[in-house]
């Protein structure tokens, strides 16, 4: 359950990404400097099952990950998907996401939507159903997941995306924090009884840096706390 948008720039892009969660989940542990395999990033950590749903590094490279729901896994144990991104935080490119989820026993994990991201670049998008890897590059659509009612969900947010057309960091910014009338739980920052938006991140990658601020808690009321940076590689 999340909403993830983005937007590229002259010498970068810039993301956010917005995370659902059941409301009897831990609160995620917010964003740290880490490292592995020689390249430094930008991660926060879920403390529930591992591993992270966001990472951006020195290399410009972002990782986001969001649950794939309406697919009925095979098996009966699976790892955590967070881990999928901590496993490729290290990956210098995004031919390097690629070819490392490729590689992976991918029947470990229940579906997923992974989009990858890099100066210059247009966006790469993995989809696991639980039987086939789809690869994608490009588009500019936001990707949306929701437990509830998925496919009303990510047509909805979507369609509002569409009709705001956010031109800017700020549009970017208010489309992930409001409660769009009439969309109630389909609202990008969703409230339902058993869940609801816990959080917020934003990424922006320049020549230079690489930066990511985190707002822990809804949208419509959390703001962002400081903002952590990593000079570019």
């Amino acid at each position: 359950m999340c909403t993830l948008s983005f937007r590229a720039e002259r010498d970068g892009y810039e993301l956010f990404f917005s995370r659902d969660e059941r409301r009897s989940r831990a609160p995620a542990r917010p964003p740290a400097l880490q490292a592995s395999a020689g390249v430094r990033f930008l991660a926060p950590r879920d403390p529930d099952g591992g591993g992270t749903w966001l990472a951006a590094n020195h290399c410009g490279v972002t990782v986001a990950l969001l649950n794939r729901y309406g697919v009925t896994p095979r098996g009966e144990e699976f790892a955590s998907r967070g881990e999928l991104v901590q496993a490729l935080a290290s990956a210098r490119s995004l031919r390097e996401v690629e070819s490392r989820v490729c590689a992976l026993p991918l029947a470990s994990w229940r579906p997923f939507e992974l989009a990858a991201f890099a100066p210059d670049e247009p966006v790469l998008r993995l989809g696991w159903d639980g039987l086939v890897l789809e690869v994608q590059r490009g588009g500019s659509e936001p990707l949306c997941s929701s437990a509830v009612a998925d496919g009303q969900a990510r047509a909805a947010r979507r369609a509002r995306f569409a009709e705001l057309a956010p031109a800017d960091s700020a549009a970017l910014e208010a489309f992930h924090r409001e409660h769009a009338a009439g969309l109630g739980p389909l609202s990008t920052c969703m409230h339902r009884a058993d869940a609801k938006t816990v959080s917020l991140s934003r990424v922006r990658v320049t020549r230079e840096r690489v930066t990511l601020a985190y707002a822990a808690g809804s949208p419509c009321r959390a703001r962002f706390g400081r903002e952590l940076e990593l000079p570019r590689a």
